[in-house]
């Protein structure tokens, strides 16, 4: 294998690298949904979410939310990388 393909695929995989790590840092810091409270995981990314519902541990969305409310103190907070949740209670 000659090195040109090898270096190529090397740029190409150093490119997609750094842009996944700089959206999430861009998220994390830069959105403007990072100044409220919750999971840094739900502000990177929508795993978050996906996790939950996949290995929820038989809550359902109502009792995770009410459940990350209690544990982050305040009335809103991020709950996915675009999406704000607000407690009327």
């Amino acid at each position: 294998m000659s090195p040109a393909p090898l270096f190529q695929f090397s740029l190409l995989a150093l490119g997609l690298l750094s842009y996944v790590a700089l959206g999430i840092v861009y998220r994390i810091f830069f959105h403007p949904l990072s100044k409220f409270p919750g999971p840094r995981l739900a502000a990177a990314t929508s795993w978050h979410r996906g996790y939950h519902y996949t290995f929820g541990k038989g809550q359902n969305i109502q009792e995770r939310l009410e459940e990350l409310h209690e544990r982050y103190g305040t009335r809103d907070f991020t709950f996915s990388r675009c999406e704000n949740t607000i407690n009327e209670a």
